[in-house]
């Protein structure tokens, strides 16, 4: 039987284990969705709810043999849904494991061998799902994005795993001002939004009741991706393209969080004239209650403030200086620009042994390339390819509200 032919719903009430709460979190119990044909539910909601007693018992390594038959029978996930058995399961091994040794001694190394199988070219999405959720409970925000980057070098298999993977990766690519690489990545296969919302849509419509807070959150989850590829998309000046997603979306979800996230997007690209748009759009396409997510948005827009013309910023000025003075040699002229915090962490000398010691590996120094800017927790993010006699890296400048350089990086930049 095709599973995805005959799908049906079961909501388990409490799935949250005592576990999570022998470690100091309070949390109210979440809902898991089963996702499958009638036999596998069955069968998996039998092996859930007995996880959850032989918890309740303090039986954890009983209790992992339950959600482990459930994580590797589960038939393929839908990623923009959060309930889901492969997140969930990934959860409570995760939270059990902090108290249990052995659990989380199986957690790892159920982890591992999903690296493993992304770099031989063997992962798949119910792989990229569970190392997602890994990645999250551990509350490690990079660790996804250095996996993905580190497939880059994996040739023909690792970028098809790279495929599977992207969506993952969006909220650091854009941070990054990988705005081109953003919307490459993006441009076909697993990840793509257009693949992504048909399987999504796929699953609404076999499933029978389903919730319409689930069906909502499911739906946000795909347009918070949106806003980001829009986003990307305003800042390399593509407004037609950019458009063209925004129309696309609040058709599909015509909700008033729908309007929200794109607005959002469209002020962190400082095209205000875009997010004003699109709250006058709102506006008139909706009413009652679906208007206050846009009202909430319209409130963060500064007034009377225009669309940026992308000129040279000032973070964009410094973080140039403190580039062009680095690969010139001129150390001293470039930890002038430092906070006070940078002059501890990389003095002169040591940001010298580090030039020199990055050139000795990559090569002479050949030239710079264009800038590309974003913010981060409160910085500005600066990324200024560099171009050596045998590689190309990106140089991350982080800089504050003062006009210092507050960190820097060296870091490869994406294929």
């Amino acid at each position: 039987m095709n599973v995805r032919s005959s799908l049906m719903l079961l909501i388990v009430g409490v799935v949250l284990l005592p576990a999570w709460r022998a470690v100091g979190q309070e949390r109210e119990p979440e809902k898991v969705l089963f996702l499958g044909d009638e036999k596998w539910v069955n069968e998996a909601r039998e092996h859930w709810e007995r996880a959850q007693r032989l918890a309740q018992e303090k039986k954890y390594d009983e209790a992992m043999e339950d959600v482990l038959w459930c994580l590797k029978n589960s038939p393929d996930p839908y990623p923009e849904i959060e309930q889901s058995v492969p997140r969930q399961g990934v959860r409570f091994l995760y939270e059990v494991g902090k108290i249990s040794p052995d659990v989380e001694k199986a957690y790892k190394k159920r982890r591992a061998a999903h690296e493993k199988a992304f770099r031989a070219g063997k992962g798949t999405m119910a792989k990229a799902v569970e190392l997602d959720a890994m990645y999250q409970a551990q509350g490690d925000w990079t660790k996804m994005q250095e996996f993905y980057n580190e497939l880059a070098e994996k040739g023909k298999e690792g970028k098809k795993a790279r495929a599977l993977l992207h969506m993952f990766v969006e909220g650091p690519l854009l941070e990054d001002g990988e705005y081109e690489a953003l919307l490459k990545g993006a441009g076909d296969g697993p990840s793509s939004l257009e693949s992504r919302m048909q399987n999504l849509e796929e699953a609404i419509g076999k499933v029978p009741n389903l919730e319409e807070v689930v069906k909502n959150a499911a739906k946000l989850h795909l347009c918070k991706s949106a806003g980001r590829y829009y986003q990307a998309m305003l800042w390399l000046k593509k407004d037609k393209e950019a458009a063209a997603r925004v129309e696309e979306f609040v058709q599909y979800h015509p909700k008033g969080a729908t309007y929200a996230i794109f607005i959002r997007n469209a002020a962190q690209a400082e095209n205000y004239d875009a997010a004003r748009k699109l709250v006058k759009e709102a506006k008139k396409e909706l009413k009652g209650d679906e208007l206050a997510a846009v009202k909430a948005e319209e409130k963060h827009l500064p007034k009377g403030k225009k669309s940026s013309k992308r000129k040279e910023t000032d973070a964009v000025k410094t973080a140039r200086q403190f580039a062009e003075s680095l690969t010139k040699g001129k150390y001293d002229e470039a930890a002038k620009l430092y906070d006070e915090a940078m002059a501890k962490a990389l003095p002169v000398e040591k940001l010298k042994a580090t030039w020199e010691q990055m050139t000795a590996s990559a090569g002479k120094f050949e030239s710079l390339g264009k800038p590309a800017a974003s913010k981060e927790s409160g910085y500005d993010v600066v990324i200024i390819p560099a171009k050596f006699k045998d590689a190309s890296l990106n140089l991350r400048i982080l800089v504050n509200d003062k006009r210092q350089v507050a960190g820097f990086f060296l870091i490869k930049p994406p294929p």
